[in-house]
């Protein structure tokens, strides 16, 4: 996990670093998107998975 928050923090800077404040206020909207859409799709398999009796592991073992 340790290595997703560096990702993040990384592209956070370069785009500060030479997009300026203008270009990271765009372009948070596009990040947060995907924040919400992989919750999305993980909170649909969870569904799918307790009407169909199919368990899922979330968390690795």
């Amino acid at each position: 996990m340790w290595f997703n928050l560096f990702l993040g923090w990384l592209i956070k800077g370069g785009i500060t670093r030479w997009g300026g404040y203008k270009v990271y206020q765009t372009a948070r909207p596009f990040f947060f998107g995907l924040i919400i859409g992989d919750c999305a799709a993980g909170a649909i398999w969870i569904t799918v998975g307790f009407l169909t009796g199919v368990g899922l592991n979330i968390l690795p073992d």
